[in-house]
């Protein structure tokens, strides 16, 4: 590629929220485009919304919200038909911005029922890099009402052996895409990242205690994330009050919100637990890398069940940035990211008794917890930034268009 550095990335996603730049899509948004930037890229993200914003003053990146088309509101009652029509709207705006940006190549993060990225590319003549968090159809048949889940598998399958590459962001996800058509040279994997500058090992830990109003003594276990049955809510409250049980000087502190909290409130209450609970309810992003450093170690459990673990868990590679030792499930992506027992410790999904013995042991070797958090912290700089996830990314992106 040369010539100016420009991109032009599309992000259709009805729930992805990016002007509220708090929840973790939009948070990996956000920061994935920093790493874009600090290689030199300029660009536009293209997002279902009525705004526009810079990102931040010195990202290079413009957040344009696009409206939904016109007659939507017909289709009000069916929001398969609404995203699906919103494709076209996606397609208009993109040409648009290619007059005013001239993008070497388009990068859409995965949306149920929009291709117009890729024909937005194909129009163009330019490479389309297609980033798949998550199968979305999976999802939307297990949570929500779907009516036209044809349709959507058809649009999926056009995606995934329509792009020039495939970004995804584990290897569960990557045999996922290729079992619906993506052909095995064009997919790659590359996890999330983390802020190496926001979430860092040397903050001040006693100065985060003292904002949260905690003694400087304070072992402290953290969970990050929203709180929904898929995160592991249940084994989480119940790892954690046992832990709290039978090590006195152990406190938690839960960052986050949802469907979860109330009862993990309630076990905290009934077991005498409350003062030794901390909950933040939900905050901003940029608050979270104080409240990590405030803890000692984290921990992100997540349930075993019959469907591979598709994902690459933020909570995960922000608690290793911050240089805090993960207790974690040992589960798809986690076991690429935590090296047992170096960088944090793993258990089976579902074994509470094993994650609140490496709880305990942790907590009562606090030498062995500062040289797990020092390695983890280490590796992620290394292998898991935002900038090194953005320029590998780059890599792809130049492969795919010097094959054009």
């Amino acid at each position: 590629m040369t010539g100016p550095r420009t991109m032009l990335t599309i992000a259709a996603g009805m729930g992805l929220r990016p002007f509220e730049m708090n929840s973790g899509p939009a948070v990996h948004l956000r920061d994935l485009h920093r790493g874009f930037a600090a290689h030199g890229f300029r660009g536009e993200i293209l997002c279902a919304g009525p705004r526009r914003r810079r990102l931040e003053d010195s990202s290079g990146f413009l957040l344009r919200g696009v409206g939904p088309p016109r007659g939507s509101i017909l289709l009000a009652g069916l929001p398969d038909l609404q995203e699906r029509w919103y494709s076209r709207r996606f397609l208009a705006e993109g040409l648009r911005a290619a007059r005013r940006l001239a993008p070497q190549f388009i990068y859409e993060r995965d949306s149920l029922f929009n291709t117009g990225g890729l024909a937005l590319a194909r129009r163009l003549g330019l490479a389309h890099l297609l980033e798949v968090n998550a199968p979305l159809r999976l999802e939307r048949r297990h949570f929500r009402r779907f009516r036209f889940e044809g349709m959507a598998t058809r649009c999926e399958a056009a995606l995934y052996r329509g792009t020039d590459a495939v970004i995804a962001v584990s290897g569960e996800m990557a045999d996922y895409v290729r079992q619906r058509g993506a052909a095995a040279e064009k997919v790659y994997v590359i996890p999330n990242g983390a802020d190496t500058a926001r979430f860092r090992a040397d903050a001040d830990r006693q100065q985060a205690l003292r904002r949260l109003g905690l003694p400087d003594d304070c072992i402290l276990v953290g969970h990050v994330g929203t709180l929904k049955p898929w995160h592991g809510t249940g084994d989480l409250a119940r790892c954690l009050e046992e832990a709290l049980g039978r090590d006195r000087r152990l406190g938690a502190l839960i960052v986050g919100d949802g469907p979860g909290l109330s009862g993990m409130r309630d076990r905290a209450e009934a077991a005498g637990l409350t003062h030794r609970f901390h909950f933040t309810g939900a905050v901003g992003a940029d608050r979270v890398p104080e409240l990590a450093a405030a803890c000692t170690l984290m921990i992100a459990l997540y349930p075993g069940n019959s469907e591979p673990f598709y994902f690459s868990p933020l909570k995960v590679v922000e608690a290793m940035a911050a240089g805090r030792p993960v207790v974690a499930s040992r589960l798809g992506q986690i076991v690429d990211l935590v090296r047992d027992g170096i960088d944090g410790v793993l258990v089976d999904p579902g074994d509470r008794s094993g994650a609140v013995a490496a709880l305990l042991a942790l907590a009562s070797d606090p030498e062995r917890c500062r040289a797990m958090g020092r390695a983890a912290a280490d590796r992620c700089r290394h292998r898991f930034s935002w900038d090194a996830t953005a320029r590998r990314i780059l890599d792809v992106a130049r492969e795919v268009s010097s094959d054009d």
